[in-house]
């Protein structure tokens, strides 16, 4: 389903660091809101010999959060494990409204198109460091990722009907 956002996100985010034993610990937490949206969806549809279709303007709304947690153990002066935890999860709706189909003054037309997507991340790694001020490292990480995506497209004074809908998840 095409659409065009634009819009512009306050991010924020806290972080706490601490040492349990001989290794450090820290905890970051990140959260986020669309502001000064816009959103539009145009359509045009062909049937037979003619053309009909819709231009809508709407806005953005959702949120985003996340965490992360590491977790450095110290083997020796030169030897690091270091271990992650994260996860993020994005949900947007994006509305539009605007007059469709053309030729009929009071047909109406309304769609909510919904984002969400979630990523967790796990896995560990090591840091070497052979000398002072160089460091080699590398790690193991798998990331789980869920994206889905519903929309609804809503006619009101829809000829004959009254109001009609389509829903369409995935």
């Amino acid at each position: 389903v095409p659409y065009d956002s634009r819009y512009y996100e306050a991010s924020m985010k806290a972080s706490v660091e601490t040492m349990i034993g001989p290794a450090k610990a820290s905890f970051t937490a990140r959260g986020g809101l669309p502001f000064s949206t816009k959103n539009e969806y145009y359509y045009n549809n062909y049937s037979g010999s003619s053309y009909s279709g819709g231009d809508h303007d709407g806005k953005v709304k959702g949120f985003n959060v996340g965490a992360d947690a590491w977790f450095r153990l110290p083997l020796n002066t030169s030897l690091v494990l270091p271990f992650l935890v994260k996860f993020d999860y994005k949900k947007l709706n994006r509305k539009a409204e605007g007059q469709g189909m053309g030729g009929w003054d009071d047909y109406y037309e309304r769609h909510t198109y919904q984002d969400k997507s979630l990523a967790i991340t796990a896995g560990g790694g090591i840091d070497y460091t052979p000398v002072k001020d160089t460091k080699v490292a590398g790690g193991l990480y798998y990331t789980y990722l869920k994206n889905t995506t519903d929309f609804t497209y809503m006619y009101t004074n829809y000829p004959n009907v009254g109001s009609y809908w389509n829903r369409y998840d995935h």
